[in-house]
């Protein structure tokens, strides 16, 4: 038969838990904030929102980027886009706490906010909350702890 856990073992494993989760938002890959907005995004999604991830950042041998560059793709796309009802367009760069945009990256988001669409750069789910939030892509969302 299992002992019951005490009150000092269930303080010891929330207080563990928040210290490995906030451990992990400090060295959180790109992959594990896209991954984490995604799950956000299939919890609270608004009617009519369609997005999309553009997979742009694999690596590649010079043939298939060459090919793909040919059939137009485009550098420095944003990571998320999304189409909201009404015709409103808005695009999510993710990056890590210390990632930096490239060229490319900057040029992009900057066209798209000249052609009147809204941008961001995230670096965290919860700042990908907040902005999804205000844009209307989502419902208002609490991150999990």
């Amino acid at each position: 038969m299992t002992r019951p856990r005490t009150g000092y073992a269930i303080a010891k494993a929330k207080t563990t838990a928040k210290l490995k989760a906030e451990l992990a938002a400090h060295h959180a890959t790109e992959y594990n904030i896209h991954t984490a907005i995604v799950e956000l995004i299939e919890r609270s999604k608004l009617p009519g929102v369609i997005y999309w991830h553009c997979p742009n950042g694999a690596r590649r041998t010079h043939a298939e980027a060459a090919a793909l560059k040919a059939m137009g793709m485009l550098a420095g796309v944003a990571d998320f886009c999304f189409s909201m009802p009404g015709g409103r367009f808005a695009f999510i760069e993710v990056k890590t706490k210390t990632g930096a945009l490239s060229e490319e990256q900057e040029a992009f988001l900057a066209g798209m906010e000249r052609n009147g669409n809204r941008t961001a750069v995230v670096r965290s789910i919860d700042e990908a909350a907040f902005i999804l939030s205000s844009w209307g892509v989502i419902r208002g969302a609490r991150v999990a702890a």
